[in-house]
């Protein structure tokens, strides 16, 4: 027995919880989709997270996209681009959990986890 009233009614939690998961797996891919177009128009030239730059930034997100694909080539080098599918792969395996084995999912998790570890 909680001690707090129950202010939602008993089938609500079950709709919130499938609408934040969509939430989720749908935010998943459009930051990979971001994360796509900022890797693959990548150019040294752009200022960013690591050097300064007196020219416009010629990256399709504009200097936003710039620092962040500038972030990630530093960080992880051209295995960046294995970190946008997996965010993908995991945002897809959130909005159609039917399609893919559990295992693998737990797989993905795991290695999204740790990538944010590291």
């Amino acid at each position: 027995m909680t001690l707090l009233p129950r202010v939602l009614p008993d089938g609500s939690r079950s709709v919130i919880g499938y609408a934040f998961r969509k939430f989720v797996g749908a935010g998943l891919l459009v930051f990979s989709g971001a994360l796509f177009l900022a890797l693959i128009s990548y150019s040294y030239i752009d200022g960013g997270a690591f050097t300064s730059s007196s020219f416009a930034p010629r990256n399709w997100l504009g200097g936003f996209g710039a620092g962040v694909a500038s972030l990630a080539v530093g960080t992880f080098g051209i295995a960046s681009i294995f970190i946008v599918g997996l965010f993908a792969f995991s945002g897809v395996s959130i909005l159609r959990p039917s399609m893919m084995p559990r295992r693998l999912d737990v797989i993905v998790a795991g290695s999204l986890s740790g990538l944010l570890f590291l």
